[in-house]
């Protein structure tokens, strides 16, 4: 009968060893899945905030000064991000159909003094892209109204 009580005293702390180290594993994996999902979280904030610089912009009439901030923004986002092309943004000015500014793929500037005289003129966002990869806004067009 001793041996009996030894054996299931025995069999109980290694039953408790067992439940206690499933218990560890179980919430150090929960711990772990809670820190992805805050890191998510905060990627994606990062993101939407980003995004809504951009996407104030996104509208039918804009003061050339406007399209020149944007321009100007473009280009410090590209040279901020030029060793890595998904973040780079390209920005094209059209006047009758015509390329007139534009930051290309490379984040090359070209046209910027074609703002001189149209800051107060009115410019339509006429495409907006955003990135497949990234989900970030990747390419932007505006034209020339007025």
């Amino acid at each position: 009968m001793e041996n009996a009580t030894q054996a299931l005293l025995i069999a109980g702390g290694i039953l408790f060893a067992i439940l206690t180290l499933s218990l560890v594993v179980f919430l150090f994996s929960n711990m772990n899945t809670i820190g992805t999902a805050q890191a998510n979280k905060k990627d994606a904030e990062y993101l939407e905030k980003w995004n809504a610089e951009w996407e104030a912009y996104n509208k039918k009439l804009l003061h050339g000064s406007e399209v020149l901030t944007v321009i100007n923004k473009a280009e410090q986002n590209n040279i901020d991000n030029e060793n890595d092309e998904k973040y780079i943004i390209e920005v094209k000015v059209f006047e009758n159909n015509v390329i007139k500014t534009q930051i290309d793929g490379n984040g090359q500037v070209t046209g910027k003094n074609y703002f001189a005289d149209k800051k107060t003129n009115v410019f339509e966002c006429t495409k907006m892209e955003l990135s497949n990869e990234t989900g970030r806004v990747k390419w932007i067009e505006f034209k020339y109204i007025e």
